[in-house]
């Protein structure tokens, strides 16, 4: 396709960095079949495929994008797979792929082994395997429908973190009258993948099942009226099983065969012929906040040693609902739950069953049309608002390069790509009359555009309206565009939708993930090597769950990364890994994760610990996000030797949070405090450096911390902010030249040690209670104890005992400093 020539252009302001399509290349137009076409192309470019049956086995050796307009249908002949996906980088979508072989290499609809792909829309049936990956990593596999094919819908052989979202993997096993399939999914040496939202249902064998693969993430998939297990695991450890509904199958809804050190919670298992659990051989697997009921067996069975509850919530069991009794009201049965099997019990069994079970997940739809061209001169159109109005859903609009002073509203499902004819992707310029482009149909591509210059408010003024790209309508895909000088580059207020490889810098925000409200969450976006850079802001999370994050990158941004407005529901259910970058420093944010150290080995940018226990975050740089460490629900974990600066919060400790240590960090110039707690309580605050920021520490609505030893200097507002905080420790502490020592409110608190403490001041030995040092302090000191002889007032408490010097000229003998004194 040749677009007219574009009319003289003004040069587009900002960096257009993406990836974006070459020459487009036609099949049957240009070329008879597909394999031909992708010998002739380049990478980068195009290949768009009519309908129709090629009888073809394609192999795709180059970076190239191919899209199936009405599903063409790629018919292998039962002889090798019907496509391999051999280069990085490639992008297939729209295709029906059928009549694999069968033979040892075990091939495929869709074979891939390669890296860094995109699978989208295609339907794949009668083939050995459906999909498989093989030594393949960082792909996304998407909308795909794999049904009656002979082994597995999906299968995973030593692959690493892929993404396998929102699929059908039902009915895999053949057509004929003996059903000889395997399961739906199936992993084998596979580690860090995450299998989210798919509907798994009537396969032979099993839902899913994992052999010797550990890290994984298996959330939110629905396994129904398999012939066998919803979900089993064999000699497979370490992998998390959360917020799945494993309904009707024949044996057991969840299973575990010689497997370890799983976490099992959030998960509805009911009404399975068999078992609603089943653990055999295997230990040290943690499951908790789980429904089993109504299953024909046991709704539980354990002959191993694993772990039944958190210590607070256990699980619910449909058959112990008349041996539960609640007589305090807690939600929680007064007497332990036996575990068939052995000697395993639930000393937590929950009365009710508050996880919903939701109804399958329609099969993903699919669709093609005409093409229409939009240029200045000489095209269908001269105006992309009049092609959208002429279009069908499922039509394919192409966008030559030029200025399109408009602000485009696609309000039906069609493919909208930018083409490069003039030396540069299209240009559409709101004139800061409202977006760019809006999507509010569901299910339509916008791909290759450079948008600019849409109206909208600051970064966090709460009114998302207008953005460069403002997705309203879900399960949409916007990959390869640039967005420059808007409020935001993209915002996604809505659920279901893909971005891939866009690039969103110099805008006042980069991307936000946002919901209508926060009583009304929506998320389950899928955002993979994307750029944020050189915003004030560059990717913000905004009561948006069920995200999933790869190989993004955010860099010299005011602030890179972060959540505003925090809701713990949502937020636990998004998967951010380490592959997301900010500074070129790795984001780990994790989720009900125990026993963890991050360092300086780490690379880390930014923590996130959500549900955890026993973490520690250590000599690491942490600088240039919302928050340098973020605490919520997590408890005896260690933030100590950090360097954590220019961010909004330093730490902050959100909810929950107790027997956690802050200790000997430095903390600097962060915009709102450098320690933050918010209704928590038992931690210890010691031996930091927090200087420069608005508050030093804030405390809200916490009690009972200890905060000892630190140097709380040179802050713009407080030393310290407290309010609604009672019963905290805080002595021993350095209040030197900020603009308020302490500011105060509807709070009582201990401004002194808790015991006598034995110390050396200038030369001479004593014991007393010790207070803090302030740098406004006027009284004085008769007796030569170091100690002032008249109380220094804090808001309507007081120091009793106020320094007269800093804290580093006293030596400090007691227990709860080593006996080493106060040196930090």
């Amino acid at each position: 396709m040749f677009c007219a020539p574009a009319m003289a252009q003004e040069s587009a302001k900002g960096n257009e960095i993406s990836q974006l399509h070459g020459e487009t290349i036609r099949v049957p137009g240009d070329y008879s079949g597909i394999q031909e076409a992708i010998d002739a192309a380049s990478p980068g470019d195009l290949i768009v495929v009519d309908g129709g049956i090629y009888r073809e086995n394609v192999n795709v050796t180059k970076r190239l994008t191919l899209r199936g307009l009405k599903m063409p249908v790629v018919d292998a002949g039962e002889n090798g797979s019907a496509i391999i996906v051999s280069a990085d980088g490639i992008v297939l979508e729209g295709f029906s792929l059928k009549n694999s072989g069968v033979g040892t290499v075990q091939p495929a609809g869709i074979t891939v082994r390669s890296n860094d792909n995109t699978i989208l829309n295609n339907t794949v049936t009668d083939n050995w395997n459906g999909i498989s990956l093989y030594d393949s990593s960082g792909n996304i596999v998407k909308d795909n429908q794999a049904s009656y094919n002979t082994w597995a819908g999906i299968y995973l052989e030593n692959s690493t973190n892929n993404v396998i979202a929102n699929n059908n993997f039902s009915s895999n096993a053949g057509r004929g009258l003996i059903r000889s399939g395997f399961a739906g999914i199936k992993l084998w040496n596979s580690s860090h993948n995450t299998i989210i939202e798919n509907l798994v249902k009537d396969n032979p064998h099993f839902g899913i099942e994992l052999e010797y693969s550990g890290e994984n993430i298996i959330a939110e998939n629905d396994f129904y009226q398999n012939q066998g297990v919803g979900i089993r695991f064999w000699a497979s450890n370490n992998n998390s099983i959360s917020g799945n509904r494993a309904l009707d199958n024949q044996l057991s809804g969840i299973e575990l065969q010689d497997s370890e050190n799983n976490t099992i919670a959030g998960n509805y298992a009911g009404g399975n012929r068999g078992r609603g659990i089943f653990l055999t051989s295997s230990q040290n697997n943690f499951i908790y906040n789980n429904c089993f009921a109504d299953n024909n067996e046991y709704d539980a069975y354990d002959d191993g040693t694993n772990r039944w509850d958190d210590g607070k919530v256990g699980n619910h069991y449909g058959d112990f609902i008349e041996g539960c009794k609640d007589e305090d009201g807690d939600g929680i049965c007064d007497e332990a739950y036996e575990i068939f099997g052995g000697s395993n019990l639930d000393g937590h069994p929950l009365v009710r069953c508050d996880i919903p079970v939701s109804a399958p997940k329609p099969a993903p739809q699919t669709g093609g049309g005409a093409t229409y061209r939009v240029c200045a001169e000489g095209c269908d159109f001269a105006s992309i608002n009049e092609a959208i109005v002429a279009a069908s859903p499922g039509d394919l609009i192409e966008v030559c390069s030029g200025t399109y002073l408009e602000t485009v509203n696609v309000t039906k499902p069609v493919i909208l790509r930018g083409v490069e004819t003039g030396g540069k992707m299209p240009v559409i310029d709101a004139r800061q009359k409202g977006s760019p482009i809006k999507l509010s149909a569901d299910g339509g591509v916008v791909e290759g555009f450079h948008v600019t210059n849409s109206s909208g408010k600051g970064v966090f003024s709460g009114s998302y309206v207008d953005a460069g790209i403002m997705v309203n309508s879900e399960g949409n895909t916007i990959r390869g565009n640039v967005a420059t000088n808007n409020s935001y580059g993209i915002i996604v207020a809505s659920g279901n939708n893909t971005l891939a490889s866009n690039n969103a810098s110099g805008n006042r925000g980069g991307i936000l993930l946002s919901s209508i409200s926060p009583s009304d969450i929506t998320g389950g976006n899928v955002l993979e090597r994307n750029v944020a850079d050189y915003n004030v802001v560059g990717m913000i999370i905004s009561f948006s769950g069920g995200n999933i994050l790869r190989n993004n990158s955010m860099s010299g941004n005011y602030l890179n990364f972060g959540y505003n407005g925090w809701g713990d529901d949502a937020t636990a259910t998004n998967d951010i890994d380490a592959s997301n970058l900010v500074n070129g420093r790795r984001i780990y944010h994790l989720v009900n994760v125990s026993d963890a150290v991050i360092d300086s080995s780490s690379n880390a940018g930014t923590v996130y610990c959500i549900g955890c226990h026993n973490i520690t975050v250590r000599d690491s740089v942490l600088e240039k996000n919302m928050e340098g460490v973020f605490l919520t629900n997590t408890s005896n974990s260690r933030i100590e030797g950090n360097v954590i600066a220019n961010n909004t919060r330093g730490i902050h400790l959100n909810y929950h949070c107790y027997n956690n240590s802050i200790r000997s960090n430095i903390a600097i110039n962060n915009a709102e405090s450098g320690v933050y707690l918010h209704g928590s309580d038992d931690n210890v605050i010691e031996r930091n450096e927090l200087t420069e920021s608005w508050s030093g520490i804030y405390l809200s609505n916490s009690a009972g911390n200890t905060i000892r030893a630190n140097e709380i200097r040179d802050n713009r507002n407080a030393g310290m902010g407290i309010i609604g905080s009672d019963d905290n420790a805080v002595y021993l502490n350095n209040f030197i030249n900020n603009s308020n020592n302490i500011q105060s409110s509807s709070s009582s608190n201990k401004w002194n040690s808790t015991d006598v403490l034995m110390y050396t001041y200038k030369g001479s030995s004593f014991d007393g209670y010790i207070g803090n040092f302030w740098t406004y302090y006027k009284g004085r000191d008769a007796d030569g104890d170091g100690i002032g002889n008249t109380p220094y007032l804090v808001g309507a408490d007081k120091d009793n005992y106020p320094l007269m010097e800093p804290i580093e000229n006293y030596a400090v003998v007691s227990k709860e400093f080593g006996g080493v004194g106060v040196e930090r």
